[in-house]
């Protein structure tokens, strides 16, 4: 048996005499010794990262079996190539040599020669024919260490083992046309924990800014799931978007409310929504549901803090070591650099145990009596039970005592608001019937006191949203019973008593 007991965060917002420890306190059998997982690293595209693209290959390679009038070289590029290289020439220069602003030109025109959509929407976003390195040469500015083994401050050439996959993709549709990111893969047989430390130790290497990394956790499922197991692996994928969406709230360097973060017709990043949370419940339920005439998840839930994933995201043979045939998976968005890395490691090592395991912390009696309490309403139930639901649905089912206490006015504020704060929906949410309180009277009455609170201060403006959600969270017992359901614990103390 393995025992887990590590600290997470003090949350800072409370008052001075108190301090939030977050704990992981979590007994489980040990983790499959393969475990399936990814990571994606989103960065900026830095000269250190251009000196191990493709360091090697000659220009006139990466141009082969095409006819040399129709590569078209500009006038720049091949006046630099003959001030700088003459013996050369500016086909068989190594793409190494060459200076960034014109690799980035010779990439564009290979995009057009060979991705002849050149549309980052069509899914062209493999940047073509050039290759990072796997054992990159990287440049660290302290000692570090990796995979075991200790490494001195300079340049240092770091064995990945294959891992870190040599074909990148740009990060965006922005860096489809501008090359100001990459996004870079690293896949292997590892705990998502150790993976990810490996990521920020590359970025690090790469004088990559952190923007961004996540972590697939991939698992096996049977092709068939029975009514109880869908709605054991939906509401899992419930709570874990719900512990990713409140542990940024409490956890972030600085307070970003919940908000979508696109335009009209992109969406590059959004809490998810029980629009979308729907999506998720039907998939389980049928892996060839049909939406939009593409079979599969695909990417439609992909804006979500995590993002549920099918066997259309990872096919047979993605993952060399496993050999199950219906794969399923979680894609945690929000692996937070701010956070210490211990931490983030052991949320997703709590995740990564509970897919292996099929432990989802929600057992099947439970699940059975849940369904008894929906009588006639059971088709819709387990959806109504996200609190971030449209603004007419959820006035309607507002609890009562929550609804006597707001007027027309107060309604209109809060939906004006919650645009740039959507965990503001938590307050006038019914939290009843959800499946972690709906059989313990006492912890929905403490919910419902304190939203009563919450929504005083905001409507009053007694206090800042930050503050204020912060300890809704934390006072109502959600957070807590959502990390106790994945395994971790939480433990508010004095710290008059140190």
């Amino acid at each position: 048996m393995i025992s887990l007991f590590i600290t997470l965060f003090i949350l800072q917002s409370l008052p001075e005499d108190q301090s939030c420890k977050l704990v992981l306190q979590r007994m489980t059998t040990e983790l499959a010794k393969k475990p399936s997982t990814g990571v994606e690293i989103e960065g900026p595209m830095t000269n250190q990262f251009w000196e191990n693209v493709s360091p090697f290959t000659s220009v006139g390679e990466l141009f082969k079996k095409t006819d040399s009038r129709r590569i078209k070289l500009s006038k720049d590029y091949t006046e630099w190539v003959a001030r700088n290289f003459p013996e050369l020439g500016p086909l068989n220069i190594p793409f190494g040599k060459v200076h960034v602003k014109f690799k980035k030109e010779l990439i564009k025109k290979l995009h057009q020669l060979f991705l002849f959509s050149g549309s980052f929407d069509a899914g062209v976003r493999k940047v073509p024919r050039v290759q990072i390195l796997s054992d990159p040469k990287l440049n660290f500015q302290r000692e570090i260490k990796f995979r075991g083994k200790n490494y001195a401050e300079g340049e240092v050439v770091l064995p990945t083992d294959g891992d870190l996959k040599t074909e990148f993709e740009y990060m965006n549709h922005r860096s489809h046309k501008d090359f100001d990111g990459a996004e870079l893969h690293l896949t292997a047989g590892k705990r998502a924990r150790e993976l990810v430390e490996d990521a920020w130790t590359i970025m690090e290497g790469l004088h990559m800014a952190t923007l961004s990394v996540h972590a697939h956790l991939v698992s096996h499922r049977p092709i068939e799931l029975s009514p109880i197991q869908v709605i054991q692996y939906s509401d899992f994928y419930r709570r874990v978007e719900l512990l990713a969406e409140m542990n940024s709230l409490l956890n972030s360097d600085e307070y970003i409310g919940l908000r979508r973060n696109g335009s009209l017709f992109r969406v590059f990043f959004a809490p998810l929504n029980r629009y979308y949370f729907n999506h998720a419940i039907r998939h389980f339920k049928d892996r060839f549901y049909n939406t939009f005439f593409s079979a599969g998840i695909g990417d439609r839930l992909k804006h979500s803090y995590v993002a549920a994933r099918d066997d259309s995201k990872y096919p047979l043979g993605y993952w060399e070591h496993e050999k199950s045939e219906v794969r399923w998976g979680l894609e945690y968005r929000t692996v937070d650099h701010t956070v210490a890395p211990e931490t983030m490691g052991n949320i997703l090592d709590s995740i990564q145990y509970a897919m292996e395991t099929k432990d989802f912390g929600m057992s099947e009696q439970t699940i059975k009596a849940w369904l008894k309490q929906q009588g006639w309403f059971k088709k819709r139930a387990l959806v109504k039970t996200w609190f971030n639901g449209f603004w007419p649905a959820l006035v309607m089912s507002t609890h009562s005592e929550i609804k006597k206490i707001l007027s027309w006015k107060d309604w209109y504020f809060l939906r004006k608001i919650s645009k740039r704060n959507q965990e503001l929906k938590m307050l006038i949410h019914d939290w009843s019937n959800d499946p972690m309180f709906f059989q313990n009277p006492e912890a929905q009455a403490r919910i419902l006191q304190e939203q009563k609170n919450a929504l005083k201060l905001i409507l009053e403006n007694q206090s800042p949203i930050p503050d204020v959600m912060k300890n809704f969270m934390l006072k109502s017992g959600i957070f807590e019973e959502t990390a106790a359901s994945l395994g971790m614990k939480v433990i508010i103390e004095s710290n008059t008593e140190q």
